[in-house]
């Protein structure tokens, strides 16, 4: 029955829609005895308790002629996603009092609603100092239980969830689009990954939702609900990041911010946070550690992995050498296909590095 909810959702009711005819009992009636055999039926009688103008529902039923629900029920089993509905006891409870009430939230792989949850954004255009605070920071707090939460934009979202991913441990990306609409495009493979290794691609947008300008504030109130906690690393004055970081103040969350080069734009808003005392200084992981009381309590081999046995041949064959993705195809009697995946996963964990020359060698760093 959850699925005919996200077909609504699909189809064009809002989550304020949503939940108006939720509490209409002929609607969920109907909903509940008659939406596999006569969904479209089922969907008439939900336009007529929707609240909305004509153009609305004919939107709605133009929609309905576009997309049946044996289609979309094919097109979400295929995707593996699942729908958790606000009544549900998986439903997150952060995101239970947010203002603008969610009905439905979709989920890729694992949400992980036990553990503490830190948020992490920043610049788009991150500098190689934000870069070396991400992967010196985020090991640490990882290895005290910590999920990272952040929005797989370019920059320091993304830094920050490979960082996670190299640590072998949690990370959540939170979309401005719908989970199958992945945003940005190049960085498909990066939550495809996230998701393979037990982490999680959730949204709040219906499926084949687009991002657009305005999506971005809605994603970024998510990030602030989710999360205990926020850090601010590189953000100009006037950005995403300081939008969500005003939104977890006034949500009563903590911020912190990492205080960098003040001749730059990109240093800006976070040092502002700083100067203005509405963010905790931040210098170091152990700081956020003594701030909720934890210790590391997992250690470096938890993370390390066996890997596959393709990701072992690759890193013998190349040990002290350099070799193109044909040739090692070649060397390792795989498909080119088969072995291009590998490789991207290898790359996002840092065991492998690619030169100008498309030649893989192991990372040493």
């Amino acid at each position: 029955m959850v699925i005919f909810w996200s077909y609504l959702h699909a189809l064009g009711l809002s989550h304020r829609d949503l939940f108006h005819i939720s509490k209409i009992g002929a609607v969920t009636d109907s909903i509940a005895s008659k939406y596999e055999q006569h969904p479209d039926s089922v969907v008439n009688i939900v336009l007529q308790y929707l609240p909305g103008t004509p153009e609305k529902k004919t939107k709605i039923h133009a929609a309905l002629l576009q997309l049946s629900f044996a289609e979309y029920s094919k097109k979400i089993q295929k995707l593996d996603v699942q729908v958790y509905l606000f009544s549900d006891a998986d439903f997150p409870e952060e995101l239970r009092t947010i203002p603008s009430p969610i009905f439905l939230l979709y989920v890729r792989g694992n949400l992980e609603s036990s553990r503490l949850r830190i948020a992490v954004v920043g610049s788009r255009q991150a500098t190689p100092y934000g870069e070396q605070i991400v992967t010196s920071f985020l090991p640490k707090l990882v290895q005290a239980n910590i999920s990272i939460v952040s929005g797989g934009a370019l920059g320091i979202d993304s830094l920050a969830h490979e960082a996670t991913l190299r640590a072998r441990w949690h990370t959540i990306v939170v979309l401005g689009s719908g989970v199958d609409m992945p945003y940005p495009r190049t960085h498909a493979h990066l939550f495809d990954t996230i998701v393979e290794q037990g982490g999680a691609v959730i949204s709040h947008f219906p499926l084949g939702f687009a991002a657009a300008p305005y999506t971005f504030p809605q994603r970024n109130e998510i990030i602030a609900w989710l999360a205990r906690g926020l850090i601010v690393i590189e953000a100009k004055e006037r950005s995403g990041s300081l939008i969500t970081a005003q939104l977890a103040l006034e949500m009563g969350k903590d911020v912190f911010a990492i205080p960098s080069d003040i001749s730059r734009k990109n240093s800006l808003g976070a040092n502002r946070l700083i100067q203005n005392a509405s963010a905790k200084l931040l210098i170091s992981p152990d700081d956020i550690l003594e701030e909720y009381g934890l210790t590391v309590t997992l250690s470096k081999n938890v993370f390390s992995g066996s890997g596959s046995l393709l990701e072992r041949n690759i890193l013998t064959i190349l040990d002290g050498t350099a070799l193109t993705i044909d040739a090692l195809s070649e060397a390792l009697r795989v498909r080119v296909e088969e072995i291009q995946i590998e490789l991207g996963k290898m790359e996002i964990f840092g065991t492998i590095t690619r030169n100008n020359l498309g030649q893989y060698t192991l990372h040493h760093g």
